[in-house]
């Protein structure tokens, strides 16, 4: 989880001291947590997620998913088009012609 923490940090393009001023955590704290000589907090998790919503507590949480919400990997977007047309048999239904 501290390898996802620090792609976040990455992300928000902020130094580690400034993010950890925008989720209320001292800094002291937060660099002794990334370094692992403090165990991570479940305050430091849920500062992050509430701070920046657009990341995904499933991937921060068990690293399953992406990143951001939203986002599905392109190799599993599949895009469908199908054509047909509709129209009305002589009883008044409508049928698609295939």
């Amino acid at each position: 989880m501290i390898e996802r923490i620090k792609r976040v940090i990455s992300h928000t393009g902020l130094s580690e001291r400034a993010f950890a001023e925008s989720i209320g955590v001292k800094q002291n704290t937060l660099n002794q947590q990334l370094k692992g000589e403090r165990g991570l907090s479940l305050e430091t998790i849920t500062r992050i997620l509430i701070t920046y919503e657009i990341i995904s507590a499933e991937w921060l949480l068990r690293g399953e998913g992406e990143m951001l919400k939203g986002k599905t990997p392109a190799s599993t977007e599949k895009k469908v088009e199908k054509e047909f047309v509709v129209c009305v048999d002589e009883n008044g239904y409508l049928k698609i012609k295939k």
